[in-house]
């Protein structure tokens, strides 16, 4: 059995490489297979200097990981469950600004719903 893997077929760690197009290098970090997507995201846009939510324009910010062309929905999944038996996993990181949203006291208020 090959020493990175584990007894029931899915690898213990996982080299990962995120590449952001606004970042001069991607991000790469060895993952347990069993690391939910979501706190690979989380360090990831730590790794970025990069936040969710409100934004400087007045818009609002949100990433989106890719693996291909797929876009990731679903980060309770876990890294092995993405990469089965692969040894490395790249994806890519996508910013999408929502523009003309603000949120006000835990609510997103739209220009349309402003002047009610």
């Amino acid at each position: 059995m090959d020493a990175m893997q584990k007894p029931e077929g899915g690898r213990a760690t996982v080299k990962v490489t995120v590449r952001y197009a606004a970042a001069k290098k991607p991000f790469t970090q060895d993952a347990a297979g069993t690391e939910p997507l979501s706190t690979l995201k989380q360090a990831v846009l730590d790794e970025f200097g990069l936040t969710e939510g409100a934004s400087v324009e007045g818009g609002v910010a949100s990433y989106k990981l890719y693996y291909g062309r797929d876009e990731l929905t679903d980060l309770t999944r876990t890294v092995g469950d993405v990469t089965g038996h692969a040894a490395a996993l790249e994806l890519k990181l996508s910013q999408v600004l929502t523009q003309g949203m603000q949120p006000v006291g835990g609510r997103i208020i739209t220009p349309t719903t402003a002047a009610r």
